[in-house]
């Protein structure tokens, strides 16, 4: 974070404004901010394409604050990585350098273990029981955690939905599909386990170099949501798309505890206010709506669509859950998750 006296507009980037016109203009509705001076001036890093619906509420989150502060606070976005990746950006608001990304639990869990939860393999089974999940004593005790023991706040979670698996020359139908298959994998420990557990040859790589692995055979397979792998034209480079539905992807936003304790109260309550506006209210719902077109989009562009046989997945990937409960004492978490509607 950085108090000057340099005035500066908001950036607002071209395709927020085909976002707002295709309906998501009605979030947030800011009246015009006076012509002010940012007193702070904060940035907002992620690592996705910039046509991605993270650009767009990072965009809109931005506005939003400049509004509802009267143009005290001016944040800038850099995405698609221009400050850093993943796992750059999330230590990056750990240790104060940066004020704000979007990450999911499961790289937040390199800071603390706990958070994996929300990425263990078969664990929601939907998206309204993601977020009666999220919006109950299990999302509230580990935003409380994470601010304690990693430094993060958590001003909203968001659902990006559930991964699914494209392939290049294999179909993916069971679990036993997987033995030794080349698949790309976010640099997070969880993710290394599940894929371990199904057999497969789990590789780490940042998404930026993804579409060229593919194409070249460096990997044989991805699992992101489908949108993802729209957006990507990763459809160009894979044949086979398999609706295994392993793990439910968040990718929410947070920001450093080192910044935003040194902020006045008036202006965090904004940041979380208009958070939630944009990231849950706005985002979870088209959220929701990109799970199944993503998936459409890729069958209209040629690829062959597989429902698998899911129970030879879950089977498999069982000692995820057994190691992961028994290293992070978190049984009662996990109690009330299936306990949840």
């Amino acid at each position: 974070m950085r108090q000057d006296t340099k005035a500066s507009a908001v950036t607002r980037r071209k395709f927020l404004a085909l976002m707002s016109a295709a309906g998501g203009g009605a979030v947030l509705a800011p009246r015009a901010a006076r012509a002010a001076t940012p007193k702070y001036r904060l940035k907002l890093s992620h690592h996705l394409p910039l046509t991605m619906i993270v650009e767009t509420m990072a965009q809109k989150f931005a506005a939003g604050v400049a509004s509802r502060t009267d143009g005290q606070v001016e944040i800038k976005v850099f995405g698609a990585g221009q400050i850093g990746g993943l796992k750059d950006n999330a230590e990056g608001v750990r240790l104060g350098t940066l004020d704000f990304t979007c990450a999911d639990c499961a790289q937040l869990g390199l800071f603390h273990a706990r958070s994996n939860i929300v990425s263990l393999p078969f664990l929601f089974r939907d998206f309204a029981h993601y977020k009666n999940v999220i919006q109950g004593p299990v999302g509230k005790d580990l935003a409380k955690e994470l601010v304690e023991k990693a430094s993060v706040r958590i001003l909203s979670f968001w659902p990006a939905g559930f991964r699914i698996m494209a392939s290049r020359n294999k179909p993916i139908k069971t679990a036993a599909d997987m033995k030794g298959l080349k698949i790309r994998i976010p640099e997070v420990p969880i993710y290394v386990e599940t894929m371990r557990a199904l057999g497969a040859n789990a590789t780490p790589m940042p998404w930026g170099e993804v579409y060229t692995a593919l194409q070249t055979g460096v990997v044989d397979a991805i699992e992101v949501p489908s949108d993802t792998i729209f957006t990507g034209k990763m459809y160009e480079v894979t044949k086979y798309l398999t609706r295994t539905y392993h793990i439910f992807t968040d990718c929410n936003l947070i920001a450093s505890e080192k910044v935003y304790s040194t902020l006045p109260a008036d202006i965090q309550r904004v940041l979380f206010a208009v958070a939630n506006e944009v990231f849950w209210e706005w985002g979870a719902v088209e959220s929701e709506k990109l799970d199944k077109s993503g998936w459409d989009s890729l069958i209209k562009a040629g690829m062959q669509g597989i429902e698998p046989d899911r129970e030879s997945f879950r089977s498999a990937v069982k000692p995820v859950w057994d190691n992961f409960i028994a290293k992070t004492s978190t049984g009662d978490w996990i109690k009330t998750i299936s306990e949840t509607k």
